[in-house]
């Protein structure tokens, strides 16, 4: 049995939240793209027949995402997707950008993220 989860879709607040902290980051790395077999669906069923699984089924749910405020926010992209990138940020611009995420994100912060459930299962 194979199981896996991927990236659907973001959130577009969520992009518009990264570009923000990468405006304020020193050196920021490129965005990263999604590698073709995340694109959908179908592109995911043929990477994992290919691997030699069969009966592979793609569900795709909705995550919401909600936070106190934007420094519970800030905490939660430190937790994964932007450590390296928050690393980036100096203290002393951290209020600037403090500022502008509360202008792209609503206020109490949350998001909506589409996710793929990959299951498939080895032929016998």
């Amino acid at each position: 049995m194979l199981a896996f989860s991927a990236f659907a879709r973001f959130d577009p607040r969520h992009r518009a939240a990264m570009q923000a902290v990468a405006r304020h980051a020193v050196d920021p790395p490129p965005e990263p793209a999604f590698a073709e077999m995340f694109q959908d669906a179908g592109r995911l069923r043929a990477a994992v027949g290919e691997a030699g699984f069969a009966g592979t089924d793609v569900q795709e749910l909705t995550v919401r995402s909600e936070f106190r405020d934007v420094d519970h926010f800030v905490a939660w992209l430190g937790s994964h997707s932007a450590r390296d990138l928050l690393r980036r940020v100096p203290a002393r611009r951290r209020p600037d950008l403090l500022a502008e995420l509360a202008t792209v994100l609503p206020d109490p912060p949350e998001l909506s993220t589409t996710v793929r459930l990959i299951t498939a299962r080895r032929p016998a």
